[in-house]
């Protein structure tokens, strides 16, 4: 039997149609790392027997939660693809492709109810983990000038199996497109931010040197019921499928090198209402992957302090809340969505997400 190393694993992701039921990987991530397992609870029998050791222990609930990091590329297409858009789809909710523009809007909803199934081998090709029916709790999407554009989330999944009784074999998931994708660079994005007077323009454009945006759906927790009939729920061991049980929390943190106005701490100071983008584009393609927030506030207060002799830079925290009228923002094919956040990709999927 071979080690598990790092350098063995592929994962693959696949969007399902039923709750509880895997399906084979249509997409390769570009794993980074994974903390993927069960979160195992048990019942410890600690009656009065008459001796001091525990007579027993029985399981309880077998939640599956963990998460997992990733590059974030320009789509590759071969039979399958090299790409984080299903992930992000997932997380979000919808995606629809618009044929004139060969492109996928990717945005919220707000009944998330879409899962996915990950699997991925710890060692030679027999080993496959595969988790069913995950849903993104949370996740995060970073970029700065020392790292390309990565992906973090937190899932929670129904169940994990872990063998070669998967959907998912290790032949397939090395059978997924193998192609090299171009990640996305800082220095592909070009950031432009302003109150909500007009387009965006080029005025607007920013230079920051890094960005984080964090998005937290408001799952519920892994949930225990009995068996259900009306939902298809026949194992009480697994969880139930999560909803949504609160305000979907958005927010976009950047990071600006030079402090050498004072627009921001204006815009804190008014209680302005602003918009942004964040336009990457490779630059030997038209690929391209961008990201839209129509309507932002300034959350608490602009950071600038002095740390000592060197250059002062400014950390800037905004929440993002759902479009209202005044945002000049649209989509490339000119309309909008009432979501705090849109993702726009032109890559090499010629057809819709899901």
């Amino acid at each position: 039997m071979g080690n598990a190393l790092g350098i063995k694993t592929i994962m693959g992701l696949g969007k399902e149609t039923s709750f509880g039921t895997p399906v084979n990987a249509t997409d390769r991530l570009l794993l980074i790392s994974e903390g993927i397992n069960f979160d195992y609870s048990d019942a410890l029998h600690d009656y009065l027997h008459g001796g001091a050791g525990l007579p027993a222990m029985e399981r309880l609930f077998e939640p599956v939660t963990g998460s997992l990091d990733c590059y974030v590329p320009y789509t590759v297409k071969d039979t399958t693809y090299v790409s984080a858009d299903l992930l992000l789809a997932l997380a979000m909710g919808n995606a629809d492709w618009i044929s004139g523009q060969g492109s996928n809007e990717i945005k919220f909803v707000d009944d998330l109810a879409v899962f996915g199934t990950f699997a991925w081998n710890k060692y030679l090709t027999t080993n496959v983990w595969e988790v069913t029916s995950a849903m993104i709790k949370s996740f995060t999407l970073t970029c700065s000038v020392d790292k390309p554009l990565t992906m973090s989330a937190e899932i929670l999944g129904h169940d994990l199996k872990i063998g070669a009784t998967t959907e998912n074999q290790g032949s397939e998931l090395i059978s997924l497109a193998t192609g090299v994708a171009d990640l996305i660079q800082l220095r592909h994005f070009v950031f432009r931010i302003g109150d909500q007077g007009g387009a965006m323009a080029t005025a607007d454009i920013t230079g920051i040197s890094s960005f984080t945006i964090t998005v937290n759906n408001n799952l519920t927790d892994a949930e225990q019921t009995t068996t259900d009939n009306t939902s298809s729920h026949t194992d009480a061991l697994h969880p139930i499928q999560p909803v949504r049980n609160g305000m979907r929390e958005v927010t976009l943190e950047i990071v600006i090198p030079r402090y050498s106005a004072d627009t921001f701490f204006d815009f804190a100071a008014n209680d302005t209402n602003l918009q942004a983008e964040l336009f990457a584009t490779q630059p030997s393609s038209t690929e391209e992957f961008d990201i839209m927030f129509p309507n932002l506030k300034i959350q608490g207060d602009p950071q600038a302090p002095i740390a000592g002799a060197e250059a002062v830079n400014q950390t800037i925290t905004f929440r993002a809340l759902k479009r209202n009228s005044l945002s000049d923002l649209t989509l490339g094919d000119g309309g909008n969505d009432n979501g705090e956040m849109w993702i726009e990709v032109d890559n090499d999927r010629d057809s819709a997400i899901f």
